[in-house]
């Protein structure tokens, strides 16, 4: 579905971009214009309206109303409008949904709110909700992102008693099959490989199941297997994995490339880790400013430290992270060497192990954290509905 915008401030287009980043309106394509509604009437005079269109306007009252018929004289009858105003007032927000507007927002409007107002336009009322997409990945190899993921996976079929899928991207040293041992098939390769084919039923034989709720899309492992992935490949894989699964936790490489970052960006949730070390905490830096850059400010990572207490008398604080990053934490992780090692060689989860551990604790309260907005039901505010509501 073709979409333009046009926005008379930079706040708006960075909102607008950012709203367009979400995974579930992906299928909309086009571009952000400057100007606003001036621009936006001038230039629909002579090219035909996209599906969608999102036209901010800064006048109000009287001046508002006629600048929109304005509008309409230009549009086509299918084009679905999208109108960012500054007044708030419901009496107004009823007429232009009489005249025929989408919905409107107020300013200043926040990525959240956009992305509501699309996915209303865009969704299919008959389709399955969609389910969450979580990224894990290192700020660099070694700092234990991929037992962090593979623990939460865990956690968050234990906490949410819901299906959870964990899909190994790292194809040549992926270990999701031996954190669990279960067989290492090269499941993931098989799916990318073969796109045209890609739907529920391949998608079964590959998955290899780990008790009731936790289903595995692993790798052998192999050198021969290829380290670059194809992003639309990948891109449809995860897509039909969250038709299927509630929650779906992506192991992903520490590296940056095309496809990596299509996948961070495309993402609910991206959880970087990073040790209480300075290497590390450059890495994090360095990493988490790319990933908000592409995510926006409404979308950015979440910050996880491991093995805190493996070296006490030179680890950094969490107030070194928070000071060089300029957020806070979402959760540390204690070192546990004797309780990670006996996990690793079992094959089995922390929490399995030791599920009163300190450790286990935290992938349940990393695995909470990320569940909540399912948990709690709460919904984004969107433009002048919730006051509507109330009436």
């Amino acid at each position: 579905m073709a979409i333009d915008a046009f926005v008379a401030s930079e706040e708006t287009q960075s909102r607008v971009l950012d709203a367009l980043k979400d995974r579930n309106v992906s299928r909309l394509q086009g571009q952000i214009n400057d100007g606003g509604f001036p621009a936006a009437v001038q230039y629909y005079s002579d090219v035909p309206t996209p599906d969608v269109l999102i036209v901010e306007f800064e006048a109000s009252g009287e001046e508002l109303m006629a600048g929109l018929k304005s509008l309409a004289d230009v549009c086509d009858p299918g084009t679905r409008v999208i109108v960012i105003g500054e007044e708030n007032d419901v009496g107004l927000y009823r007429s232009l949904i009489k005249m025929g507007i989408s919905d409107y927002l107020v300013a200043p409007v926040t990525s959240g709110q956009i992305f509501d107002a699309l996915y209303a336009l865009v969704a299919d009322p008959d389709a399955l909700p969609s389910g969450k997409v979580f990224a894990f990945m290192g700020a660099h190899g070694g700092v234990g992102s991929s037992t962090l993921a593979h623990n939460v996976a865990w956690s968050l079929a234990e906490v949410r008693d819901l299906d959870v899928a964990l899909l190994d991207l790292d194809l040549q040293f992926g270990t999701a099959a031996l954190s669990f041992n279960v067989e290492a098939r090269q499941g993931i390769y098989d799916c990318l490989s073969q796109p045209d084919r890609l739907d529920e039923q391949l998608l079964d034989r590959f998955m290899v199941p780990y008790e009731e709720h936790l289903k595995i899309l692993g790798t052998s492992g192999s050198l021969n297997l290829p380290e670059r992935l194809d992003s639309e490949a990948l891109d449809q894989l995860v897509t039909i994995v969250a038709r299927r699964f509630p929650f779906v936790v992506l192991d992903v490489p520490p590296r940056w490339n095309d496809w990596v970052r299509a996948t961070i960006t495309s993402a609910d949730d991206v959880m970087v880790t990073a040790t209480p070390d300075l290497v590390s905490l450059r890495d994090a830096q360095n990493l988490l400013r790319h990933i908000n850059e592409v995510r926006g400010d409404e979308r950015r990572a979440k910050l996880v430290i491991n093995q805190i207490g493996k070296t006490k008398k030179t680890e950094l604080n969490e107030r070194d992270f928070e000071d060089a990053i300029g957020d806070k934490p979402t959760l540390t992780v204690a070192y546990d060497a004797i309780l990670f090692g006996t996990a690793s060689n079992n094959g089995q989860p922390v929490g399995e192990v030791s599920g009163r551990s300190k450790a286990a604790g935290n992938f349940r309260q990393l695995a909470e954290t990320l569940s909540g907005s399912q948990k709690s039901g709460k919904s984004r505010k969107k433009g002048l509905i919730s006051l509507l509501s109330r009436g």
